[in-house]
């Protein structure tokens, strides 16, 4: 299972990597976010420092809904799940590779979304450990519910459009601990992140463990 993982996880990368659609649409696209946010609040300082875990998320979360579409787009493009399925090849290794690319890409637009927030709003980032902990895990969880929901959404009309609308509902636990996570973080207060960090523990692992189980079902159809 974990070859498969890693070969699959190579080959999303490898394939991103020559096609740079992620970096040449999803990020410019988070940019833009983050900008708009700030427009959006008038470019108060305070303001905006108090919403930064807030915004930040929201931001995060639409990048990485992107991201995922990316990642069901590539399996579409080569047919890969029917050949998935004839080589029978296990859909558990092929799930986490999937997750493991999406969470990969996720990192590097957490990064540029982090220090392109901190800079328009003027925010230090205190306490990063905390910070970018929260981050991976967020964006496990975020791509466990995203690559199940991405499979089955393809084929239906307007599926890039459908796939937020049924990810928003389910990751919103996970989006709203790592908020608050950051909130406390963000404040200096590291000591009342920790209950948010295990709630975003919990459903990011439970994300994760159900779609190694349902995976296989959803690709069979």
């Amino acid at each position: 299972m974990l070859r498969v993982a890693v070969a699959v996880w190579r080959k999303d990368l490898s394939i991103e990597w020559r096609s740079r659609v992620l970096l040449n649409q999803v990020v410019p696209v988070t940019l833009v976010i983050v900008v708009l946010f700030g427009f959006g609040l008038d470019a108060r300082t305070t303001l905006l420092r108090a919403a930064l875990p807030g915004l930040y998320w929201v931001s995060v979360f639409f990048a990485l809904t992107l991201a995922v579409a990316r990642a069901a787009a590539i399996e579409g493009e080569a047919n890969a799940g029917e050949l998935l399925r004839l080589l029978d090849i296990t859909p558990s290794g092929v799930y986490l590779g999937k997750v493991l690319a999406v969470a990969t890409w996720g990192l590097g637009i957490e990064a540029v979304a982090a220090a392109s927030a901190a800079i328009l709003f003027n925010a230090a980032l205190v306490d990063p450990l905390l910070l970018s902990g929260v981050a991976v895990v967020a964006d496990v969880g975020v791509s466990a519910v995203g690559v199940v929901l991405a499979q089955l959404a393809t084929g239906e009309r307007a599926s890039e459009s459908l796939l937020p609308l049924l990810t928003l509902p389910v990751v919103s636990p996970v989006l709203l601990a790592a908020a608050k996570a950051w909130q406390a973080g963000l404040a200096r207060t590291p000591s009342l992140a920790f209950p948010w960090v295990e709630i975003l523990l919990a459903f990011s692992c439970i994300y994760l463990v159900v779609g190694m189980l349902v995976y296989g079902i959803v690709l069979e159809g």
